[in-house]
């Protein structure tokens, strides 16, 4: 099974890697080229639909999953509220965000994360907010600084 070397697997095939550096590796890692320019950015901007009846606040630690990442954020600056259903804006600078609310957002990241704008791969600029396993918000990356 293992006697040549593949350059590419396709849908249902078990892939296992053989790593030419010690390194650690944890779970939800991403893993690329060396050629590759993936970011690992400080603060980015998304849009967010707030499911929760827990309201989201400006300054709240929050628990973003992106991928298979798991990392800490802040809500540095909820921009604007969005009435998802005309999409027009209710408000701007909101210190807070309810239930079924749209909203443009600030996050600065606290931990380790790789991002990209859902434009340029949709896989990792879609993320959500937990907390003890609840789904509280969902949304896509807009723009990385």
């Amino acid at each position: 099974v293992f006697t040549k070397k593949r350059r590419s697997a396709t849908v249902n095939e078990s892939i296992g890697l053989t790593l030419t550096k010690d390194m650690t590796i944890g779970r939800g890692n991403i893993l690329c080229t060396g050629l590759s320019a993936m970011q690992r950015p400080k603060h980015f901007q998304g849009n967010i639909f707030w499911l929760s009846p827990k309201e989201l606040m400006q300054g709240q630690a929050v628990k973003l999953q992106c991928s298979t990442q798991t990392f800490n954020c802040l809500v540095t600056k909820i921009v604007t509220a969005i009435d998802p259903a005309d999409l027009m804006i209710l408000e701007k600078d909101v210190a807070t965000l309810k239930e079924n609310q749209a909203a443009l957002i600030e996050f600065t990241i606290l931990t380790s994360a790789v991002l990209e704008k859902h434009s340029e791969i949709p896989e990792l600029g879609r993320y959500t907010i937990e907390d003890d396993h609840e789904l509280l918000g969902a949304g896509t990356v807009l723009s990385i600084t």
